[in-house]
């Protein structure tokens, strides 16, 4: 090379250099710091992904105890993350998936990086993944359809070292910005009735708040979930344990104090709960994640319910109200459209893995993910 040439890359020289994965504890400072600085240049995707949803369960380990975060380094600079949870029991397969998943249900996963390194970052997610070898089982549920994780997963977990199932699962949407109340509501009778409901409950002394004050919203979660376990029972099991409901009180409170999270209120007579909805604010979105509804209620106030927080929120401006993951009726009757996951199921073929029952694991890859109660 003369005097004054420029400077070129070896052909032998990777560039960029290549990204490698760590495994690292939620609380770590550096997990911290990246995490913060991520989500506040945008590249958290879903509530279910914001650091003060995921540092709530950090901070409670029962109700996620195999809980790590996989960090992607490029040239040992933190560029892109993602949490999983590791399912380790004497005797059965161990298994991996989003941190939560198996009963938090948390909806539109990616690898948490900026847009232009989100491919790179997801690609080196999966490849750790498929040369990891202490798992027998990976159980992601709620990956987004169009994302990045989803595609990597896909591409690196393959035969002859997986069977592998891959299933979609929609979320309903209804679709808000400046729309009417006629369009936002897709039928007059479903109109009348949201209407109605509210009319009627404030005939008899009640009505509707919209409550997101970090004070005072994990009062209300408390007998939202009080409700709601009240009705579903055993067939719920996302507010399920003492750990679990502490988790979601703690995330509601810090989820609160940055404006992601609130509950829809409705009173009847004398100011009785009639029912809750707890929502998340996230970007231009709304999303519903669960409600709890008081017995012998008339006017059936869940609908009155999601029937309000969607002319609500159309009114503060979100552009969507992502109902999540369920295809249920309920949803339907408000719905425009849908968005679209999918659940990438993995099953090593290793004799630790095929020694467990082979049938029984085939079984568990073909069905589909259940749903929880939410």
């Amino acid at each position: 090379m003369t005097d004054g040439a420029p400077a070129t890359v070896a052909a032998t020289d990777a560039w960029p250099p290549p990204l490698r994965v760590r495994r690292m504890p939620a609380k770590d400072p550096i997990v911290r710091r990246l995490w913060r600085r991520l989500q506040g240049d945008g590249a958290v995707g879903t509530p279910f992904l914001t650091y003060e949803w995921c540092a709530a369960l950090a901070d409670v380990p029962e109700s996620c105890p195999g809980f790590e975060v996989l960090v992607a380094c490029r040239e040992n600079e933190p560029v892109g993350l993602f949490p999983v949870e590791w399912i380790r029991a004497d005797g059965r397969p161990a298994l991996v998936g989003p941190a939560g998943w198996r009963w938090l249900a948390p909806d539109h996963m990616d690898a948490v990086a900026p847009a232009s390194e989100r491919p790179a970052v997801a690609r080196a997610l999966a490849r750790h993944l498929r040369r990891s070898r202490d798992w027998d089982v990976a159980d992601f549920q709620g990956l987004d359809a169009e994302g990045a994780l989803a595609s990597a997963l896909r591409n690196e977990l393959v035969p002859p070292h997986f069977v592998v199932a891959v299933r979609k699962d929609p979320s309903p949407v209804v679709v808000m910005g400046p729309r009417s109340d006629q369009e936002l509501l897709p039928s007059r009778n479903l109109r009348q009735q949201v209407r109605r409901g509210l009319r009627v409950a404030e005939r008899h002394g009640g009505g509707l708040s919209v409550v997101s004050d970090p004070e005072t919203l994990p009062g209300l979660l408390e007998v939202m979930m009080r409700l709601h376990n009240a009705r579903f029972g055993e067939a719920s099991e996302v507010f399920a344990t003492p750990a679990r409901r502490r988790f979601h009180l703690l995330a509601a409170r810090r989820m609160a104090a940055v404006g992601a999270a609130r509950v829809y209120h409705l009173r009847s007579a004398d100011g009785a709960d009639a029912g809750l909805l707890y929502a998340f604010a996230h970007g231009p979105r709304l999303y519903y994640y669960s409600m709890g509804i008081a017995p012998d209620q008339a006017q059936s106030p869940g609908r009155t319910l999601l029937g309000q927080a969607v002319l609500h929120g159309a009114a503060e401006g979100f552009e969507e109200f992502d109902l999540l993951r369920g295809d249920h009726e309920y949803k339907r009757r408000f719905a425009h459209g849908e968005r679209m996951d999918v659940t990438v199921r993995a099953l090593r073929l290793t004799p630790r893995a095929l020694a467990f029952s082979t049938p029984v694991l085939l079984r568990w890859l073909a069905r589909r993910p259940r749903r929880s109660c939410r």
